[in-house]
């Protein structure tokens, strides 16, 4: 089971949380639902880990439909393309590890220019692209769901049982903590 989270790293406000197999259809699950719940969805820069399959959904899910022109007048219709919109960015942050301690981290940015995450770095007040945010909101779940102790004797068996357990503490991440 993974937790796959959005989140916005200026307010910390966990915008989506999904639960299940870490497969592309969970990542468009939780990108197209991030996307209905934003008011500018076309004004992102989404800092991700290595995952591919965020890479092959991010023009897909906040880009611009576009049909391209067709090459002749027989054949097929070429597929639907999407453009990238200038105020939209996604950066990979690529961990390499040597047995299970990371050895380099590589930061490669997927879509957008390097002019838009510069701005959105400034604006955040960071140095270079990271996914701090996600990370800290991880350790306060474990913290307050014993299932994810990755050394507790505390198993979530069922599954529903375990995506109750996210819901429930992602509410509470977002409302009722002390910051």
């Amino acid at each position: 089971m993974w937790d796959a989270t959005v989140i916005d790293t200026s307010s910390t406000f966990l915008i989506q949380g999904e639960v299940g197999e870490r497969t592309a259809t969970l990542a468009q699950s939780l990108l197209v639902r991030a996307r209905d719940r934003l008011t500018d969805p076309h004004g992102l820069v989404l800092f991700t880990d290595g995952f591919l399959s965020y890479q092959t959904l991010f023009p897909e899910v906040f880009g611009r439909p576009y049909r391209p022109a067709r090459q002749g007048s027989r054949g097929r219709f070429p597929k639907t393309a999407y453009r990238i919109p200038r105020s939209a960015a996604h950066v990979r942050i690529i961990k390499e590890y040597s047995g299970k301690r990371v050895v380099k981290v590589r930061t490669e940015i997927a879509a957008g220019t390097q002019v838009r995450v510069n701005e959105e770095l400034h604006r955040l007040g960071y140095h270079k692209p990271n996914t701090s945010a996600v990370k800290r909101q991880n350790a306060t779940a474990r913290r307050m769901n014993p299932h994810l102790a990755r050394k507790s004797l505390a198993f979530a068996r069922l599954r529903i049982h375990r995506e109750s357990l996210a819901h429930l503490v992602q509410g509470i991440y977002n409302w009722c903590r002390v910051q």
